[in-house]
Parts: C-alpha cells; sequence; structure tokens
C-alpha cells in the first residue's frame, strides 16, 4: 500500500526524533512551522499535504495493522515515537521501489492537483455536452473559481472547440499511455462525458476492490506525475499544460512569514519587528528559520559566527541527528536553539560554512 510505503519511509527517515503524529501532519499538510520543517530536515518534501482529507482514526488504524504486522515497534511510548523492526525495513524495501510512491511531489504540487483535475473533469465535461448540443447538463465540479476558469477558457476556444477537444483526447491518449493499465483506467472512470458520470473514489474502490485511501493516493500520485511531465514536455501537451497556466508552485513561505521577510529586508531587528508585528520573538524566530530554509542566500553570519556553525555541523555530523536537544549538548553553551534551527536550515541547501 501507498500509505504504508509512506508511514515506513517516514518513520525512517525521522530517526526516532519525531512523533507518529508528525507523519500525519506531514500527510496532511499542516501548515506549521514544525511541520515545514520536518520535511525539509528529514528530506520528507515529496510526502508534504498529499492526503490532506486523511481521517485520524484512519492513519491510527493503519499504523495498528503496521504494529501487529510487526514492521513497527514503539520505543517511547510517552512521546508516540516509533521505529522500523527488521520486518518493517524489509517492507520498506519493497514499497520503497514502487514507483507510484517515487511519483509524489507533495511539497511542490499539493492542492494544484486537485484543482487541476477538477479543470480538466469540468471542462472536458462541458465540450463534449457542448458538440453534442447539449447545454442543460449538470457540472460534474461545484467550485465558483474551477467553473469561472473553465467559462473563461471555453470562450476563448469556442471557434475551435471541436478541434480543441480532439486535442484534449489526442494528448490523454499518449500521456495516459504512459500510466500502468489499471492507473488509466482510474483516471479514465472519473472523467464524465455525455449523460455518463465520471466515478466517485468511493465507487471506484468498490470497483477494483481496493482501499478507498489506496485509490485517492493513486490519483494523486500520478496527478502530480502529469503537472510534472505537462510542465517539462509543454510542446507535446500545449493543451494539457494550458490548464495549469496561472498554477504556482507551492514553493513560496506562509503569509505572516513573509510579512516578517519584508521588514528584515528593511534592516529591522527582530525585537522591534515582534513589537510591531504584536508578536512574540519566539513568533519572529520561527518565521526567520522559515526563510532560511526556502532562501539558498539567507545570511546567516547575522545570527550565527562562522565559528558556531562550524559547532553545530560538528555536532551534527557526530550525533547523527537533527534532534535539538541532542545537538546543544554537544556544542557550547553560548549557542542557543534558535542558532541550531538556523544553521540546520541553511544546511539543507548544500552550502559550506564559509560561502
Amino acid at each position: 500500500m501507498i500509505l504504508d510505503g509512506i508511514i515506513l519511509t517516514s518513520t525512517s527517515y525521522l530517526n526516532k526524533e519525531r512523533s507518529i503524529s508528525a507523519i500525519f501532519h506531514i500527510i496532511t499538510g499542516k501548515k506549521s512551522i514544525q511541520t515545514v520543517q520536518d520535511i525539509h530536515m528529514y528530506q520528507l518534501k515529496s510526502f508534504y499535504g498529499v492526503y490532506p482529507s486523511l481521517d485520524k482514526a484512519v492513519f491510527q488504524k493503519q499504523i495498528r495493522y503496521l504494529i501487529k504486522e510487526d514492521c513497527l515497534r514503539i520505543c517511547n511510548e510517552e512521546k508516540q515515537i516509533y521505529k522500523l523492526t527488521p520486518v518493517g525495513s524489509r517492507r520498506l524495501n519493497e514499497v520503497g521501489e514502487s514507483s507510484t510512491l517515487k511519483l509524489l511531489n507533495g511539497f511542490r504540487f499539493a492542492g494544484l492537483e486537485k484543482i487541476y483535475f477538477d479543470r480538466l473533469r469540468l471542462l472536458l465535461q462541458t465540450l463534449i455536452n457542448s458538440r453534442m448540443s447539449n447545454f442543460n447538463f449538470i457540472p460534474v465540479i461545484e467550485n465558483k473559481e474551477v467553473e469561472v476558469w473553465v467559462k473563461w477558457y471555453y470562450i476563448k476556444i469556442k471557434p475551435t472547440r471541436s478541434k480543441v477537444l480532439l486535442h484534449f483526447y489526442e494528448e490523454l491518449e499518449m500521456l495516459l499511455s504512459r500510466f500502468p493499465d489499471i492507473v488509466a483506467e482510474m483516471f479514465v472512470d472519473r472523467l464524465t462525458g455525455y449523460k455518463n458520470f465520471g466515478k466517485s473514489v468511493y465507487q471506484l474502490a468498490q470497483q477494483y476492490g481496493v482501499q478507498k485511501d489506496e485509490i485517492q493516493l493513486q490519483i494523486t500520485a500520478y496527478l502530480h506525475y502529469i503537472l510534472e511531465t505537462v510542465e517539462r514536455e509543454k510542446d507535446c501537451f500545449p493543451y494539457l499544460a494550458s490548464i495549469a497556466d496561472d498554477l504556482s508552485a507551492n514553493t513560496s513561505l506562509t503569509k505572516t512569514a513573509q510579512a516578517t521577510y519584508q521588514l528584515l529586508k528593511n534592516g529591522m531587528p527582530v525585537q522591534r519587528i515582534a513589537r510591531i508585528r504584536n508578536l512574540k520573538i519566539n513568533t519572529i524566530q520561527d518565521h526567520i528559520v522559515e526563510i532560511a530554509l526556502y532562501d539558498v542566500h539567507f545570511p546567516i553570519e547575522k545570527y550565527v559566527s562562522q565559528a558556531d556553525q562550524q559547532e553545530i555541523i560538528n555536532a551534527h555530523v557526530e550525533t547523527n541527528s537533527y534532534k535539538l536537544s541532542v545537538i546543544k549538548e554537544h556544542v557550547p553553551n553560548r549557542i542557543d536553539y534558535f542558532q541550531i534551527r538556523l544553521v540546520l536550515a541553511v544546511l539543507n541547501h548544500g552550502v559550506k560554512i564559509g560561502e
């Protein structure tokens, strides 16, 4: 199962340093500095936000199943920290080779795949029904923003709508030929045509005898693949690419961090920013860490001397840990947690000290 693969991979990468809840927050795309920091520090960006509607009870049930299968074992009950067993490691090697798991690109596309697929489904439904002179169909998508976009697109291509529909058919046929047969069938089954409605995820689960969560993650993974493919091969898929023209990849800061970033760029000190924004200094420091995670040119020397950067890196390498409390025990007392977090954030850019 894809969900098993995500849980086992995440548990392995987190290296007994974060609770099982951290994995749930990653999968559902929790917008917190801790979760954002986790996905960067532990190389779990591909799983971020891949299943925002995942039910907590379903997730916990899957954890219990993996424990029962002797894939996971609790090593800190109070903090709910788990580790892989030898059986879990073998299972991870098996599912880790899953091509579907490798297609997930959550940090970049989380949320965008749904908008893209909703646009595609409603646009195709509109073009097909228009061709059949049926203008009283019930829209398969109930989303005002998607409806507005489809109306705009339809008006733009209306004079050549029959040719455009043919182009979409040809591009989809070419793209779906790259999918496993069963995934291509599921994808087509989700589409709505003339007098026939696309099937829900629940209906697909019943039809194919697969769990609903597995279907959802499968579709998400291949939508991520589509978004990446049509962007990379725009000349081959100009019409499918046009649906994503105004969709920006999720690589920006949270709005509150952006506000802090602007004040920092104006030369304002942390204490004053906290006063102006009526926030705690710790919160502003959280923003700065988030900025450091995104900005490859982050001026870390303003906050941590070169010597102290090296101390933190040495402790990180020595302990093989991203856990702040562990690293803190191996650095001089003058170095605080904020400085450790900053250095770990910059390390994700592959920048060497002094550069």
